[in-house]
């Protein structure tokens, strides 16, 4: 009889170490999952983060030739105006001195 009742206790010692056991692997997972899934985050957020600066970086290139393509064409329209009223400025002087002598 003692010998059933010692192999029970032997038992129920094995039982509580293999909970315990379980229990530590189970937080160990837990804390295995929850910095895998930190980990992930931070990763997502550095990637995301590069994709906006690489997207940014693409849009300023963009918007620079756009801004130089304009320069370009705004010089092109004073030169052409100043060209023009090289040209004119005699004609437009005397057009403007006759109407005024002939009003």
């Amino acid at each position: 009889m003692d010998e059933l009742i010692q192999k029970i206790i032997d038992i129920e010692n094995k039982a509580q170490s293999v909970v315990r056991e379980a229990r530590s692997d189970r937080e160990h997972i837990d804390e295995t999952i929850e910095k895998t899934i930190a980990d992930m985050k931070e990763d997502l957020k550095k990637r995301a983060s590069d994709k906006c600066e690489s997207i940014k970086n693409i849009e300023d290139a963009d918007a620079d030739k756009k801004i130089t393509a304009i320069e370009a064409e705004k010089k092109a329209s004073v030169e052409r105006l100043e060209k023009i009223y090289r040209n004119k400025c005699d004609e437009w002087v005397n057009d403007i001195v006759d109407e005024i002598i002939n009003s």
